[in-house]
């Protein structure tokens, strides 16, 4: 058996592709980036899952909802939910999150601007 040198390998990673099957240049997603795909696609998968499946979906939703209600309903789980969430809310503003929402503010800001400029 061949053995390859080190610049053989990576040659052959860029013009085949990895071993996993992603190419060298691919980024990977976050799994915030993945959580907001998912909930971005929810209401679309819903309306189709309901136009399938009404009775499976509306027993689904009715599920999810007692489940919803009874962790909410807890006290040890509201106490989590207040100890963990000015937590969770800082990690998101000085996150990607955050990011995001700073530039969509200044886009806005400048575009206001401009406006404004063009009609004085």
């Amino acid at each position: 058996m061949a053995t390859m040198s080190r610049a053989q390998r990576h040659e052959s990673s860029e013009t085949h592709g990895s071993a996993n099957g992603h190419s060298a240049g691919e980024r990977r997603s976050t799994p915030l980036e993945d959580a907001v795909r998912t909930a971005r696609s929810l209401p679309s998968r819903a309306r189709e899952k309901m136009r399938d499946s009404p009775y499976t979906t509306l027993a689904a939703v009715a599920g999810a909802s007692f489940l919803l209600g009874t962790l909410l309903g807890s006290r040890v789980v509201r106490a989590m939910l207040l100890a963990v969430g000015p937590y969770v809310a800082v990690q998101l503003i000085g996150g990607e999150v955050g990011e995001k929402a700073r530039r969509y503010a200044a886009d806005l800001v400048r575009r206001f601007n401009e406006d404004a400029k063009q009609r004085a």
